[in-house]
């Protein structure tokens, strides 16, 4: 799989000299890393989502569409609707959208984020933001900046 992923580094609070922070995972999707027209990124039990951006950084061609959800609701996040897949630099937010999860959701026992692709595209790229809570369900050694 040739898919670009990139977290951001998080910040602390100095005050504290810790802090558990938001985080986010950056996907770069493109035809060649859909499996059944879809790209699953993962969700580890206990995690919250926040939400979810996409960004058009090449333009989709074969009548793409796009929904952002995951097996409970597949437009959950964003919804086809509210992506412009032919558009270079169409961007939605989900955060205070319209989709069922625009307060973000909690995954109690995992699961993943689901970018759906429908159509037949040879040619596009998509850039797909998971925004994470950094408290999650509680403490986690792997989310925890130390001030050194």
């Amino acid at each position: 799989m040739s898919v670009n992923v990139t977290q951001h580094k998080p910040t602390f609070d100095e005050r504290q000299g810790k802090g558990f922070v938001d985080y986010a995972k950056r996907f770069e999707i493109t035809p060649a890393d859909l499996v059944a027209g879809a790209f699953k990124i993962p969700v580890t039990p206990g995690e919250v989502v926040l939400g979810v951006r996409a960004q058009v950084l090449t333009a989709w061609d074969g009548a793409a569409s796009c929904d952002i959800g995951d097996a409970a609701d597949a437009d959950g996040y964003i919804p086809t609707a509210n992506l412009t897949e032919a558009t270079i630099g169409s961007f939605y937010n989900s955060v205070g959208g319209v989709g069922a999860y625009a307060a973000g959701k909690v995954y109690g026992s995992g699961g993943a984020v689901i970018v759906a692709i429908g159509g037949a595209p040879t040619v596009g790229k998509l850039a797909v933001s998971v925004i994470f809570d950094g408290y999650g369900a509680g403490p986690d050694p792997r989310r925890e900046i130390k001030n050194l």
